[in-house]
């Protein structure tokens, strides 16, 4: 997550910072976002309506990925993991946004300010870490699968995949443990009145001084949690695809051992996988890379370098836009790119809607054949149900020999919906 800094004053936000630079609060905070138009417009606008699309997006992923019987490949058991991670990141970003950018209840509840300064920081991290992690885990998975399916069948199994999906929560949570004690709260009092007290965060010192805090752990958190899966997808999904080819093309010359129809639905489904994985790579690649690379640059270059260039501050708050992004369209990519997640989506969804379709469908009863002053029914009959049919053309033939026996017309009404 990028820094949220004040134009003036010596306290940095939550956020990478490494060094300090005076107690600011946070409506100083929000007024300085008024001030910056572009600060405004991604903190106002877009990140509001990313949020809402996260939301609504991670929570059918979450029900179609949980409850649909379809979805039964290993991947997906990643997929279901990341789609915790992803909509558990929504709420906390959320909260952070309200207490960004309406700062009242932050500092004059010592609990608010408590949780801003010892708790959201660590959990959304460590979200989005899991995140990362879980989108790395399944790139392995496929390049194992695809490159080594022999070696790949002992562990491919949903019991092993569930437990490698919890211990990267553990370890995403693991790494951001030292986050929990980078700020702590200060209350200040006879602030605005004799009896006004605010609660606002101040920079650790003693923790950011020591060089174990400083130096050894941001590398270990931007390289484990950054780096490390921005490589790996980047490098293993061009060899997914090339041995992905390579595969349909030999399978193609077996298919005469093979029924021809388990072979065009294995392929078909092989294919609709390959799909959904490389537009969710493609979309973690071009979302994490930004953000990434000015964690690095955090990590390189001093403060004083970084704050030469005017332009630095809003790279950072775009990155963490984007970043966001990543976090809240997998529902979209999903439905777009993957045929059986759009039939797994009908699946879990259609039993809400057979109501409505009943009542659309209920058969229509009218009359007809006013001339011979009979009553003729118009009832529906299935194109299956051959006994129907013959049933009722029967019933057609009797009131036809009726009608002439009586010395009137036939009836003009008598239709057969077959």
């Amino acid at each position: 997550m990028a820094d949220w800094t004040a134009a003036s004053g010596n306290e940095t936000w939550y956020g990478n910072a490494t060094s300090p630079t005076s107690d600011t609060s946070l409506r100083d905070l929000a007024a300085g976002y008024d001030a910056d138009l572009l600060t405004f417009w991604l903190y106002h606008i877009c990140a509001p309506v990313v949020v809402a699309l996260g939301l609504v997006g991670n929570t059918l992923n979450l029900a179609v990925l949980w409850c649909s019987k379809d979805l039964v490949f290993v991947p997906y058991v990643y997929l279901r993991a990341l789609a915790i991670a992803d909509f558990c990141a929504m709420p906390v970003y959320s909260a952070y946004l309200f207490f960004a950018l309406s700062p009242t209840a932050s500092e004059r509840v010592p609990a608010v300010a408590l949780y801003l300064a010892h708790a959201h920081m660590p959990i959304f991290n460590s979200l989005m870490g899991a995140s990362s992690l879980l989108v790395m885990a399944v790139t392995l998975d496929r390049w194992w699968a695809i490159c080594h399916p022999l070696r790949a069948l002992s562990w491919r199994t949903p019991r092993v995949v569930a437990a490698a999906s919890a211990g990267l929560f553990a370890a995403a949570f693991l790494i951001h443990v030292p986050e929990c004690f980078q700020y702590r709260v200060v209350a200040l009092g006879g602030v605005g009145g004799a009896n006004t007290t605010l609660y606002v965060l101040q920079w650790n010192h003693e923790l950011h001084e020591s060089v174990w805090y400083g130096v050894v752990w941001p590398w270990c958190e931007a390289i484990v949690c950054r780096v490390l899966p921005v490589v790996c997808v980047i490098v293993l999904n061009p060899l997914i695809l090339r041995a992905f080819r390579a595969g349909l093309r030999n399978r193609k010359t077996l298919s005469p051992t093979i029924s021809a129809r388990k072979e065009r639905r294995e392929r078909a489904e092989q294919r609709h996988l390959a799909a959904l994985l490389t537009m969710l790579s493609a979309t973690f690649v071009v979302c994490t890379v930004p953000m990434t690379t000015l964690t690095l640059v955090d990590r390189m270059v001093p403060q004083e370098r970084r704050e030469r260039f005017a332009f630095y501050p809003g790279l950072s708050h775009v990155a963490n836009i984007v970043e966001l992004v990543n976090v809240s369209v997998n529902f979209y990519l999903y439905s777009v790119s993957n045929t059986n997640f759009r039939k797994a989506c009908l699946s879990v969804f259609a039993p809400w809607c057979r109501p409505l379709r009943g009542f659309a469908r209920r058969p229509t009863f009218t009359s007809s054949d006013r001339r011979s002053g009979s009553m003729v029914s118009h009832v529906s009959v299935s194109r299956t149900d051959t006994t129907a049919r013959g049933r009722q053309s029967v019933v057609a033939a009797s009131l036809r020999q009726k009608a002439v026996a009586d010395g009137g017309a036939p009836p003009l009404a008598i239709e057969s919906y077959c």
